[in-house]
């Protein structure tokens, strides 16, 4: 019995203390020059409760600072807009958490450094290097694999470790020559295995962001991804010691690869993933002009130099490092040759998807708007989830997955 009561008035606490924090009306864009208004709502038992607010974005509005809610627990915080960006407002009161986001003309959001001519250079010739390299592959069977699906392991020879691609391909049992849609599914940070993922119609490589063998049992690694955790942070000052190129490299590979299986289609190549994979997929759309389809969820490694406009850079933030700090010209121009902004500005032909989380702060929804606004292509489109943190709502998933359904068989009219 004394246990079931102690449950019960844990329960009641939880509800008493509610929080809450958002834009005044629901009004969630706002223009330059306007006065934003978060509403904070304490729970009844908080009247005239001191709480300390966090505001954080662009950094004219930098700020934290203590406040008291009126006889009803209620408190209303306005500041004006001075610039296109995001604000992100934190409230803390008796150890509970609320935050909420609102933009400014995100529309008018640039990319914090201009793409310096570089970019374009050093990409088109590590295409032409990849292009001119044998496409020389491994591949093998996986038992066990899905009903009605096939699996395989892929290893893409392309200069030894750290360097080779590693992946998981599946397709349809009953697949036939020049019938299937092809699909590059990107992962996020620190992954080191991946696991079979099926698709009507379609094969689907699921690409390793780390140049790891899955030689584990269930495909999985045995340690040896440990290595190359961190690796977000190598060469900040050193394009040759950075780690993203050569994921970039393999990014493209994967396309390569999954082109030159006799199934696919010739018709649709789409590139999927989240954070990390998010800014791979981008990437990967801004390489390969035959990219029909990009969706590009919370995209990371975009903007690099947000912090030089002012704003919160995309993960990993490299300017918050040591070594930025210590040689800022040389880490930028770094940053700069693995900006996923950079590579979104080569994106011409293909529809893209792309989701922004308003509390997202991890891969900030300045930074995915600073690539999203430079994509060349008029068949783009943004999901703006307002509550979102760093992941995606239901909602989203929903409308990407009906994109890529309808997507492949639009494509796909031509064999019915």
């Amino acid at each position: 019995m004394k246990k079931y009561f102690i449950l019960f008035f844990t329960f009641l606490s939880a509800a008493l203390w509610a929080l809450e924090v958002f834009p005044a009306g629901k009004k969630y864009f706002y223009r330059t020059g306007e006065d934003i208004v978060f509403q904070i709502n304490l729970d009844k038992g908080r009247e005239n409760a001191r709480f300390s607010i966090r505001i954080a974005g662009y950094e004219e509005l930098n700020r934290t600072f203590t406040a008291s809610a009126d006889d009803k627990g209620a408190y209303q915080l306005r500041f004006q807009a001075e610039k296109p960006g995001f604000v992100f407002v934190e409230v803390k009161d008796n150890s509970k958490t609320a935050v909420a986001g609102a933009a400014v003309e995100p529309e008018k959001i640039t990319a914090g450094r201009p793409c310096p001519p570089a970019f374009d250079t050093y990409w088109d010739n590590a295409k032409k290097e990849l292009e001119l390299m044998p496409l020389v592959y491994d591949i093998q069977e996986m038992p066990n694999a899905p009903e009605g699906y096939r699996a395989f392991e892929v290893k893409v020879d392309m200069g030894g470790e750290g360097r080779d691609l590693f992946a998981v391909l599946t397709m349809p049992a009953d697949a036939q020559p020049g019938r299937l849609a092809a699909e590059a599914l990107f992962h996020g940070a620190n992954t080191d295995k991946v696991s079979p993922v099926c698709r009507p119609e379609t094969m689907v490589l699921s690409v390793n962001p780390m140049s790891v063998k899955h030689d584990g049992p269930m495909r999985t690694t045995t340690g040896k991804g440990k290595k190359f955790h961190g690796y977000y942070h190598w060469g900040v000052d050193d394009l040759e010691k950075n780690y993203f190129p050569n994921m970039f490299k393999r990014t493209f590979r994967a396309l390569q690869f999954l082109k030159s299986l006799p199934e696919w289609d010739h018709r649709t190549l789409i590139v999927r993933g989240t954070s990390q994979g998010g800014g791979q997929a981008l990437a990967a759309a801004g390489l390969d002009p035959q990219v029909t389809l990009c969706i590009a969820i919370v995209p990371a490694l975009c903007d690099h130099g947000g912090n030089h406009a002012g704003r919160v850079s995309g993960w990993p933030r490299y300017f918050a490092t040591q070594a930025y700090r210590e040689n800022p010209d040389k880490a930028a121009a770094v940053a700069d040759m693995i900006d996923a902004a950079f590579f979104a500005r080569r994106i011409h032909n293909s529809r893209v998807f792309v989701t922004a989380g308003f509390v997202d702060r991890t891969c900030v929804p300045d930074s995915v708007y600073a690539a999203f606004n430079a994509i060349a292509s008029k068949n783009k489109e943004i999901y703006n989830d307002f509550l979102q943190a760093h992941s995606i709502s239901k909602d989203a998933q929903k409308k990407y997955a009906q994109i890529i359904t309808d997507h492949i068989s639009k494509n796909h009219e031509i064999f019915k």
